[in-house]
């Protein structure tokens, strides 16, 4: 796949900050995040990633991201995958839908919630509740039949 200049670039950063700082921290703890330290090291990791300016690459330009596309993202993420630290360090693990929400809706990734500096979001909190509608919906059509109720 063919990239710009600019998105070559922000990969090439991303391999580097990945290949350096958060593939030896991944490897000493076993990809545990937790084992390495917690809330702490993502944190530290962030950091690093805002230093090397790849932080965000997904998130909107005025919300201090990078503002890539769908494709520009992809060779980033893929660098970014390459240890399991990656995505948290680039802060590429949230739910923000720039292309599909208003700017009124957006998300800002740099507040508190979403950046880390005072805590971080937890997505899947709804997510049993929401499997277990589905379960039970399954159990219904089986039970009765596709077409009936």
């Amino acid at each position: 796949m063919q990239v710009s200049q600019e998105v070559q670039s922000i990969v090439e950063r991303t391999r580097a900050l990945v290949r350096e700082v958060v593939l030896p921290l991944d490897d000493e703890h076993d990809g545990d995040i937790e084992a390495a330290g917690g809330e702490p090291v993502r944190a530290r990791l962030q950091a690093a990633a805002k230093e090397a300016g790849v932080f965000a690459p997904h998130a909107p330009v005025d919300c201090g991201g990078l503002g890539l596309g769908m494709v520009d993202r992809a060779p980033v993420f893929e660098e970014a995958g390459y240890s399991l630290f990656g995505p948290v360090a680039l802060n590429i693990k949230l739910g923000l839908r720039d292309d599909r929400a208003g700017a009124g809706r957006r998300r800002r990734p740099l507040d508190a919630r979403h950046a880390g500096d005072q805590g971080r979001r937890r997505v899947g909190r709804q997510r049993p509740q929401a499997l277990h509608h589905r379960r039970r919906r399954s159990r219904v059509l089986h039970h009765h039949g596709p077409h009936q109720r």
